[in-house]
């Protein structure tokens, strides 16, 4: 990660937090009224803060600072930025990241970063191993069993001539049964547990396909909450202009106060419209992180009217896709499972058949025995 520069306490850079400034070399855009100018167009690699420098710095301002806002330049183009944050968040610090959003790999980034870390997704993929474990015991079934077991004692008695005498007794064998499979019980438990596998990955696949639906659609509502508040806010810089052009005519005469108090009562609408959004956008930001198992922190984001020139437009869906969805599919292996599962249920209505047998090695057959005699039944 190669950092320019350090600015070690900001008030300003990370909006109601006590914060440092990482400043990141290289930018893809050369705007004219960039203040960071000197980053992107005079880069000396002699003058880099090395990054364990800056950890180990970062480290003495626990409980200090709050967050570290990450700036350039254009940080986004540095390759190893998401490992970069990482450390440190690990360091329990907050995170704010400024970027011009031309960047849309990092919502792959996101979508990657949740599907690691989002516990319904891990709770379906553990389902799917479980009917997995399932799905071996219901095969075993159709084999043979085989037991292994040896057991041991001794005896102290006196004999009728009062002489202490020891008896010794052990059994070292092994036991097969195998249950005869005629009625199709162990087979449509079999085709039941294998039904249950299908449905179980379709789960996981469904959950993984709301998830990755789910982070676009709020991260492009962010997007959208970014262009509405840029644009509600250029709405009130309009108004105050309007506001002081109607004082300005009313002074001479050419207007009325109630123009002057419509034109500051939109002005309010349209602040408390602001606040709205502002909310909305915390409270989206909110839900994602929760869905990237994250702590609540800025998501970075790209620009709403770029995105939406990059964005297919899907003019059809053939209607047999239908079979490819996962819930579908889902549904199917459930209604599998319960067909083979009836099947089982009507099986258990008849007789079992099992058959069975034992070898070992003793010396009790009923009285001492010796030598030691196998005994097979």
């Amino acid at each position: 990660m190669l950092i320019a520069g350090l600015q070690k306490l900001t008030l300003l850079d990370f909006p109601g937090k006590t914060a440092c400034t990482v400043f990141t070399p290289g930018c893809n855009f050369r705007c004219p009224f960039c203040h960071n100018a000197l980053l992107v167009t005079d880069i000396d690699g002699g003058t880099f803060l090395d990054e364990e420098e800056f950890f180990s710095f970062l480290s003495k301002r626990k409980g200090i600072l709050e967050g570290v806002a990450i700036t350039g330049g254009e940080p986004t183009l540095q390759r190893d930025l998401p490992l970069f944050i990482k450390r440190i968040k690990d360091l329990g610090f907050l995170v704010k990241l400024d970027t011009n959003g031309t960047n849309p790999e990092m919502l792959g980034t996101l979508i990657e970063e949740g599907l690691a870390h989002n516990s319904d997704l891990n709770i379906a993929k553990l389902h799917v191993d479980a009917a997995k474990a399932f799905l071996r015991n219901a095969q075993g079934e159709l084999f043979p069993s085989l037991e292994l077991g040896a057991n041991g004692e001794t005896a102290r008695f006196k004999n009728s001539d009062n002489d202490p005498q020891t008896e010794s007794k052990f059994f070292f064998g092994a036991e097969a049964s195998w249950e005869l499979d005629i009625f199709g019980k162990l087979q449509n438990a079999r085709k039941a547990a294998v039904a249950n596998v299908e449905e179980q990955a379709a789960y996981a696949q469904a959950v993984q396909v709301e998830l990755i639906a789910t982070i676009a659609t709020s991260y492009y509502q962010l997007e959208m909450y970014d262009a509405q508040i840029k644009d509600t806010r250029d709405i009130i810089t309009s108004w105050d202009e309007s506001i002081r052009a109607q004082k300005a005519l009313m002074a001479v005469g050419e207007t009325t106060s109630d123009e002057v108090s419509q034109a500051e009562a939109s002005k309010l609408d349209a602040g408390e419209k602001l606040e709205e959004l502002q909310i909305l956008m915390i409270q989206t930001e909110n839900e994602l992180c929760a869905l990237l198992g994250r702590y609540s922190s800025h998501i970075d984001r790209g620009d709403f009217q770029a995105s939406c020139e990059h964005l297919p437009q899907i003019s059809k869906i053939h209607i047999q896709a239908l079979a490819a969805r996962p819930d579908i599919r889902k549904a199917e292996a459930a209604l599998k499972s319960a067909f083979y599962a009836t099947n089982k249920a009507r099986a258990e209505l008849y007789p079992s058949l099992t058959l069975s047998g034992s070898i070992g090695w003793t010396n009790d057959a009923g009285e001492v025995v010796y030598p030691a005699g196998m005994l097979t039944k």
